[in-house]
């Protein structure tokens, strides 16, 4: 039997609710058994914040979903459609990768998390987009939203505006970053809608939701993604943490010749226990796809281990 390699538990510290995505996520050192359902942590699905659906792109199918339409709060899962929008404008010729954004009083005001970057200095594009994908900088964010519309205030009609023409008719923006506002709010099953959209659309730029790291100003800084490090096919997406939401994760997984899945988890409350669960939809969607749509020839690439309480059913998506 086809083992994949697990990682060891290096250690785990206990977390003090912050409403700072990196530093409560890095708060937990540690790697995801991606070959072994976990039970240490309490059941996440029941928990009053959770929220999920798994998507398989590849036949437009629902496999999983669970509080899919009701209202849950984004925190930076809200970068997604600020970077859908940059590559609209991008595409449009508008901007370029390598235009200079400038960060004003307003953007360095944001709290954390934040690029280290001064008031008055310049960004380009291509490592605004990377400080969002991996620093999840809100800072950055909001001057992505200056630069493109002028104002904040602006560039929220825009992301609005596009939530309608996605038809995603449960979401609600108020500003590009993520931060607290009870008056922001999403639903899991719109969350797929726009990563499905945003890779159908900008399939190139949707790539560099894969990079681990990136270089500025001579500091290395790295995603706090764990299932995209750990997790093999995993290219994208988001994580996304505030107080109020819980901890979210939006999950990408390609696997040559079984399919293509995206999986929203919302309203964990560690990142342990959310990435757990998002392994556990992830193994329980493709063994289900390979038994169903693909007969076994390689067993390696047969994904052994799921979880029998997460119910499989086929429904057509959007």
């Amino acid at each position: 039997m086809y083992k994949i390699l697990i990682f060891s538990v290096i250690c785990l510290f206990i977390i003090i609710p912050s409403l700072n995505e990196v530093s409560a996520q890095s708060t937990f050192n540690r790697n995801i058994n991606i070959n072994k359902s976990s039970h240490t942590n309490n059941d996440i699905t029941k928990n009053k914040k959770y929220a999920a659906i798994v998507v398989d792109t590849s036949r437009n199918l629902v496999l999983y979903k669970k509080n899919d339409k009701a209202r849950r709060y984004p925190a930076s899962l809200t970068k997604i459609m600020t970077l859908y929008i940059l590559f609209d404008e991008i595409k449009k010729g508008r901007i370029k990768m390598n235009s200079q954004i400038y960060v004003s009083q307003s953007a360095n005001s944001i709290p954390p998390s934040k690029l280290p970057i001064k008031v008055g200095d310049f960004i380009t594009v291509e490592d605004a987009i990377y400080a969002l994908i991996i620093k999840s900088a809100n800072n950055i964010s909001y001057a992505i939203a200056e630069k493109v519309a002028g104002s904040e205030s602006k560039f929220v009609l825009l992301m609005n505006k596009k939530a309608k023409e996605l038809k995603m008719f449960n979401t609600n923006f108020v500003n590009s970053h993520g931060w607290h506002n009870p008056h922001q709010y999403t639903t899991a099953y719109d969350m797929a809608i726009l990563s499905i959209s945003l890779q159908k659309a900008h399939p190139k730029k949707y790539k560099m939701f894969s990079k681990k790291s990136f270089k500025f100003r001579g500091q290395v800084i790295s995603t706090h993604n764990n299932v995209l490090k750990e997790y093999p096919g995993v290219d994208g997406i988001k994580t996304g943490y505030i107080m109020p939401s819980g901890f979210n994760l939006i999950t990408s997984v390609k696997k040559n010749n079984i399919g293509t899945i995206i999986a929203v988890v919302m309203g964990g409350t560690t990142p342990v226990q959310r990435d757990e669960h998002m392994i556990e939809l992830i193994n329980t969607s493709y063994k289900f796809i390979e038994k169903k749509y693909r007969p076994i020839s390689d067993p390696k690439s047969i994904f052994l281990v799921s979880n029998p309480k997460i119910k499989i059913r086929q429904k057509k998506f959007g």
